[in-house]
């Protein structure tokens, strides 16, 4: 009796605990990786990773995206703090590789968009170009 009486006070006291909710994030901009060229046949998924909340959003790569590029990833941000963007490729193999593009300038309410060929990807907000950035997989 003595259990039982213990295990009902404790389930009360635990069932009246209120649960915090999370902090709702409000969406600020969003990050649009655009590859425009063919992706090689090696090449299975990319993940466009923001390093600061590991917020990402991945793709796996089809043959048209072999054939033609165009393959598009976008992850909301939540602040205007410059982005740290991480690309990982992994391979049919099993391997994958990854690099790091910093310093990604953010305006509010606007598409921040990395766009170009497998190793050299222009950076701009809404079709002002701030630069290319060529990266090594």
């Amino acid at each position: 009796m003595k259990h039982l009486t213990w295990f009902l006070l404790t389930l009360s006291v635990f069932s009246s605990c209120k649960k915090d909710d999370a902090p709702q994030k409000t969406h600020i901009s969003t990050l649009e990786l655009i590859i425009t060229d063919p992706i090689p046949a090696t090449v299975s998924k990319i993940r466009l990773t923001n390093v600061a909340d590991n917020t990402f959003s991945e793709q796996k790569v089809t043959s048209a995206e072999n054939e033609n590029g165009q393959l598009h990833l976008r992850i909301p941000l939540y602040s205007t703090a410059d982005v740290v963007a991480k690309v990982t490729l992994y391979y049919t193999d099993g391997k994958t590789a990854s690099q790091t593009i910093p310093d990604i300038k953010v305006e509010a309410d606007k598409t921040t968009i990395v766009s170009g060929a497998m190793f050299s990807f222009h950076v701009g907000v809404n079709d002002r170009d701030d630069g290319v950035i060529v990266i090594n997989f």
